[in-house]
């Protein structure tokens, strides 16, 4: 892709050199925010995508406007030279949440 990152799936080792899970397994991130610049540096005008935990739609914030990113598009719509910060959160492995629930009765997950 253009601007070298993915919607989904990016590998810690795509990230950060050496970085590896309890056990050694590969830790994988999913993107859920991209923050746009477009413009120079002292000047610009900033636009954001976010997925919604919601609904699993992308959407597109640019100042008071709000729409829903077409589905099929999202990684033409996500991956651009404009990004300018990225938010990626770590996909949970599987059992994960209930090894963890039964070691700790007083676990929530988010």
């Amino acid at each position: 892709d253009a601007a070298g990152f993915g919607a989904s799936g990016a590998t810690a080792a795509s990230a950060a050199a050496g970085s590896q899970g309890v056990g050694g397994e590969e830790l994988v991130y999913d993107l859920y925010g991209v923050v746009n610049h477009f413009g120079g540096s002292g000047f610009g005008h900033y636009t954001a995508y976010c997925l919604s935990p919601g609904d699993g739609l992308w959407r597109l914030y640019d100042d008071s406007s709000v729409s829903v990113v077409k589905e099929g598009d999202e990684e033409a719509s996500l991956v651009t030279s404009a990004a300018y910060v990225l938010f990626y959160r770590l996909r949970p492995r599987a059992g994960a949440a209930a090894a963890a629930a039964a070691a700790n009765p007083h676990f929530a997950q988010a």
